[in-house]
């Protein structure tokens, strides 16, 4: 077993070409800056290190779904349904599929006779770091209300050309998104 000492980090440089692909939603994506700061929050949970080739993995799981955390805001606020599955997602990351079968197989609610093909167990390895993820985001923004906030916020940009842009891009349903957001950020997929 690793001591923490011996734990390297997964930062978000060491992820952006897959960051830029996962998080790109918005005209001019805004919402990379939003991750960024959301990433720092599962750094500071310790989320992104690592001690073993398959806790790295595992920190690769938490970035696709944290990207699917964000899609599912953007389905649930603005109606806006960005099409990434989880394997479109992960290209970019070169995931190992012996490893990520030896997930699956940690999998509590797997079916012992499940004979699953290499990415058909993606999803469900990604989905079950969805609590972990999403404990870590409302501790990190410090409560729902402020988790949702950046989430809203997210697509708004900060450069004048891009300000119709972005307010063309719709109302929000404010309710329906925060709902969501106090649901505890169930997936819509």
């Amino acid at each position: 077993m690793s001591s923490p000492d011996d734990k390297e980090c997964v930062n978000w440089e060491d992820v952006a070409c897959a960051g830029d692909d996962i998080f790109n939603v918005w005209f001019g994506n805004p919402e990379l800056q939003w991750a960024k700061v959301a990433w720092q929050k599962l750094r500071e949970a310790g989320l992104t290190t690592y001690g073993s080739e398959i806790e790295r993995h595992v920190v690769l799981c938490r970035l696709l779904v944290f990207g699917g955390i964000y899609h599912d805001f953007c389905r649930m606020a603005w109606d806006e349904w960005p099409d990434r599955p989880y394997g479109y997602m992960a290209e970019e990351l070169e995931l190992d599929h012996f490893i990520l079968g030896r997930l699956y197989e940690r999998l509590p609610d797997k079916c012992k006779d499940d004979e699953i093909k290499p990415f058909d167990a993606l999803e469900p390895v990604v989905e079950a770091e969805r609590s972990a993820v999403v404990s870590a985001l409302l501790d990190g923004f410090g409560s729902e209300t402020a988790l949702y906030m950046s989430l809203l916020n997210s697509q708004k940009t900060h450069d004048e050309e891009d300000e119709a842009d972005a307010a063309s891009s719709g109302e929000p349903d404010s309710l329906r998104g925060y709902m969501w957001v106090s649901e505890g950020c169930y997936s819509t997929r």
